[in-house]
């Protein structure tokens, strides 16, 4: 991974890192690290709620539902895409 988008997806909210995704694919490569996807799916590392996919997953309960061992980390961005589609919670 390189520092540059890690630096720069430190500085996005979930909508902003998945528009640079979708941008190019010289962006969608670079961002396929997990743990660029897991910061915006659970309080750990400590992230703003506003950084986060949904303010539920402040709790660390539900963020472990998503992010726990029963999910691949490969999976971490198509769960941040569904969550920030309108119309999740139905």
């Amino acid at each position: 991974v390189s520092w540059a988008a890690v630096w720069i997806t430190e500085a996005c909210r979930a909508d902003d890192a998945l528009a640079l995704c979708y941008s190019c694919r010289a962006w969608c490569g670079a961002l396929l690290e997990p743990r660029i996807w897991q910061r915006y799916l659970g309080p750990s590392p400590p992230v703003p709620c506003a950084s986060l996919a949904r303010p539920v997953l402040a709790d660390g309960g539900t963020s472990e539902l998503l992010t726990g061992p029963q999910v691949h980390p490969e999976n971490f961005r198509c769960i941040v895409a569904a969550l920030r589609r309108p119309g999740w919670f139905r």
